[in-house]
């Protein structure tokens, strides 16, 4: 005799399987678009000279800084990721709306940009945001830095097999580098993360947290590392 299971069994055996492979492993991550050239549909490469390692007096300079498209790119792949851990499809557990608060703190596309920009803030004049190199410069912007911010994870186990630890790798990169009105590139500060995490499989809900978490630390090394870096190449 066959029976027939009822679609909220099905649901909920499906939610149970995937939160048994890990966050990610049933929904698959967010699509992001491959990364380019920094300075792509900005300036061509060619045009740039290479300049100084670092900047002095800054306190009386005025900095516009303009989005690479791998930062428009990246930011894009947050607000899906953000999006889908706050539905039952993508957190995978009928309970998505108890990490809610976390989701929007963590993948916070504004308290990152803000973390980010805050060591610019502390050593510039003034900083402001353009969508243009030629659009900082005509406003009077002493420097323009091309802001360049790689946000991604990738999850490494096996989609059709449990595993005994939830492998996820994350990256979070920034840099930006310095343009003067001459073309001249500098300093060019590079920062880059990849935090690797192993946690072991739990209900869904607590896999989602290790998972935000995860997010949280490599971002949170990011920014401590970004900032001692602009310190560094960037003084008031």
């Amino acid at each position: 005799m066959r029976i027939k299971a009822s679609s909220k069994a099905v649901g909920e055996w499906l939610i149970a399987v995937c939160a048994v492979l890990g966050l990610s492993a049933c929904a698959g991550p967010p699509v992001k678009a491959p990364l380019v050239d920094r300075y792509t549909n900005l300036i061509e490469g060619a045009q740039l000279k290479p300049g100084p390692t670092r900047i002095d007096g800054a306190r009386d300079k005025v900095l516009a800084v303009v989005f690479s498209q791998n930062t428009v790119h990246s930011l894009a792949f947050n607000a899906e990721l953000k999006k889908r851990l706050t539905s039952l499809s993508g957190a995978m557990t009928l309970n998505y709306g108890a990490i809610e608060e976390d989701v929007n703190v963590v993948l916070s596309e504004d308290g990152l940009l803000g973390a980010l920009f805050l060591p610019l803030k502390n050593s510039f004049k003034e900083v402001r945001l353009v969508k243009s190199i030629p659009e900082g410069f005509e406003g009077g912007a002493d420097y323009v830095g091309v802001l360049d911010l790689d946000l991604y994870f990738v999850n490494l186990d096996s989609k059709y097999e449990p595993t005994p630890i939830i492998h996820n790798n994350h990256t979070a990169n920034c840099s930006i580098s310095f343009i003067d009105p001459d073309l001249v590139v500098g300093p060019d500060v590079v920062s880059k993360t990849l935090y690797k995490q192993e946690t072991t499989p739990k209900f869904a809900d607590a896999n989602n947290r290790d998972f935000l978490y995860a997010v949280k630390t490599a971002r949170g090394m990011l920014v401590s590392d970004f900032t001692a870096k602009v310190n560094a190449a960037v003084a008031p």
